[in-house]
């Protein structure tokens, strides 16, 4: 679906079952909450902080999806055509963005692919890609499944965590 049937189906739910829009600031408010109901399933599930017994059964598409909605509205009552906007940042972001992430090397590190399954160590030692003095770090790495296709694969793909405490 393009984002502009998006933005229509949206238009017509609102018609039909929503009576009206709310306005903008409410609107802007509903927005900011849906988003801090995302950032703490991500807080909770893929971060640090522990994940309570609670939000184990939180979906994080559906909170995803209410961010949506909500911005699909703001777009409908402030008259923003939402699916030329994307394209004009994309088109904008691939000029702008494409040789400075390729050259980037943080980015492009030797030890920034996925580790094989065969490492099953929670601590490694790495070099610093970066140009200038080597340094030599012990890092914790943890895993996290992500999908990068329907249907695929379970991926496994390293995070690193700042702070550690080895056991």
């Amino acid at each position: 679906m393009e984002l502009k049937q998006a933005q229509e189906k949206v238009d017509q739910w609102i018609q039909q079952h929503g009576v009206r829009y709310f306005n903008e600031l409410t609107n802007m408010a509903q927005l900011t909450e849906e988003v801090g109901e995302v950032a703490r399933i991500i807080a909770r599930r893929y971060g640090e902080q522990s994940e309570k017994a609670s939000d184990k059964s939180k979906d994080l598409g559906e909170e995803l999806a209410d961010v949506l909605f909500v911005l699909l509205c703001l777009a409908n009552q402030t008259e923003v055509d939402l699916q030329a906007a994307f394209d004009r940042k994309l088109a904008l972001k691939t000029k702008r963005d494409h040789d400075r992430h390729h050259n980037n090397p943080k980015l492009n590190a030797p030890n920034s692919g996925p580790v094989p399954s065969n490492i099953p160590r929670q601590f490694a030692n790495v070099s610093s890609p970066l140009p200038g003095p080597r340094v030599n770090l012990t890092v914790c790495l943890f895993y996290r499944p992500c999908t990068l296709s329907s249907p695929s694969p379970i991926y496994r793909i390293p995070m690193i965590r700042r702070s550690c405490k080895k056991p």
